[in-house]
């Protein structure tokens, strides 16, 4: 189970589809668009802020329609970073600013799915412990039975309700994630038993990688759920196989074997390369043995009466000095 579009939009209140949100990644190195939408440049840290410093801009008595505008903008940035946008530390995203510079519109915007891919962007995260959890991880203590419906379903959660039975790839100020309704049948179809799912979509892990074009076509809804799942094959061997293979006393011993064995290896390897270290480090200190050879020359000389002999040169260097390489 997963939380669902619709799952997200009945505890949240918000329609999970709308249009593309007109993130700008780069606001956060524009000191004058920052002080148009806020009034002053806040301390700005890997693209975010920290949330709580808003609270003084609220504290300020407007002076025109302006001021009165960058008060509510501060005001917005502050519920998103307290509610459903908060990312790591304590901060909210300077990229969705251009989306609150007309308030009148800003109700037109996927303000739901932007906060659902926040939360699986940080629920993935966590889960490989790469990170603490962010995002709006409250969604996970709502207890809220999907099956039970009861009178008729406000417009919003009904818009939800479909991108629920869907593919489709929601886009945060994090970066793109993925929905895919194929993974969680019971949820999105109303299916009774789990089905096998097919393949992933192309590089579903490196989304940060998709041209334009793969893009637009992605974040089209793909309803036709049916083509990628596998109804032929066994679910409960898929389960065994695939996700949660069963082990025994004899694979956990196995396993623990392989382990040992593993361990034993890398201490192997790590002892024969610091041996490797040290025999270098005793070769390079050691002096070479004899020092140089004894040079020794002939020459003849003649005085200054003219006079003729045979004189033999010795290099100063007589006994051989250590000498490091």
């Amino acid at each position: 189970m997963t939380v669902t579009p619709s799952d997200f939009a009945t505890i949240t209140g918000l329609r999970v589809r709308g249009e593309p949100i007109p993130f700008d990644s780069g606001i956060h190195a524009d000191p004058a668009a920052l002080e148009w939408f806020l009034g002053e440049v806040p301390q700005v840290e890997r693209g975010a802020a920290r949330y709580a410093q808003f609270i003084r801009y609220l504290k300020k008595k407007p002076a025109n329609e302006h001021e009165e505008a960058q008060m509510a903008q501060a005001y917005l940035l502050y519920m998103f970073g307290a509610s459903l946008y908060p990312g790591q530390g304590s901060t909210v995203h300077l990229s969705y600013l251009p989306a609150l510079r007309d308030l009148r519109a800003a109700s037109r915007f996927d303000w739901g799915g932007a906060a659902l891919g926040t939360a699986y962007q940080f629920f993935g995260d966590a889960s490989r412990n790469e990170q603490s959890m962010a995002g709006y991880w409250r969604v996970w203590e709502v207890e809220w039975n999907p099956w039970r419906t009861s009178g008729p379903e406000p417009e919003y959660l009904a818009q939800s309700r479909a991108v629920t039975a869907s593919r489709v790839l929601l886009e945060s100020a994090f970066g793109w994630q993925w929905y895919l309704g194929d993974r969680v049948v019971r949820q999105s179809l109303g299916y009774p038993e789990f089905q096998v799912p097919g393949p992933l979509p192309p590089r579903a892990s490196h989304t940060g990688d998709y041209m334009l074009a793969e893009l637009e076509r992605y974040t089209r809804l793909d309803t036709a759920l049916t083509p990628h799942l596998r109804p032929t094959m066994d679910y409960a061997a898929y389960q065994r196989d695939r996700l949660a293979r069963p082990l025994g006393v004899r694979a956990r011993r196995e396993l623990q074997e392989q382990a040992r064995q593993a361990g034993a290896e890398r201490r192997a390897a790590a002892e024969v390369r610091r041996g490797g270290e040290r025999r270098e480090r005793r070769r390079e200190s050691r002096p070479v043995v004899g020092g140089p050879p004894e040079l020794l020359w002939k020459v003849d000389v003649v005085d200054h009466q003219g006079n003729t002999a045979e004189v033999e040169l010795v290099p100063a260097l007589r006994e051989p000095a250590a000498v490091t390489v």
